[in-house]
């Protein structure tokens, strides 16, 4: 998890980061995210990202975009649980704040 501090939620990342958002290089590395998905066969989350749209859930480091590292983006894998009250959000602001 201490990998993960830098990491934020991709909604958050969209907002803030308009241009990196779309830009090709992040929007690559989304579709490969989503063909692993598909792969794997995770099923969509239906609370996933609404600027995704791909039924995935995604956390994304910003200077990674910026060098443009195949690790910028990391799918959060857990199937088919929905998150309820933004309990992963919360999660990861407080480990942000204090990491284990």
């Amino acid at each position: 998890m201490e990998y993960l501090k830098h990491y934020i939620d991709v909604d958050k990342f969209a907002v803030e980061n308009h241009d990196l958002f779309k830009s090709d290089f992040f929007q690559r590395k989304v579709r490969e995210l989503i063909q692993e998905k598909n792969k794997r066969n995770i099923p969509n989350i239906s609370d996933g990202s609404r600027y995704l749209l791909q039924g995935i859930q995604a956390v994304v480091n910003i200077e990674k975009v910026k060098n443009q590292e195949d690790d910028c983006v990391f799918l959060i894998d857990f199937g088919n649980v929905m998150d309820y009250g933004n309990n992963m959000t919360r999660l990861l602001i407080k480990y942000n704040n204090n990491p284990l």
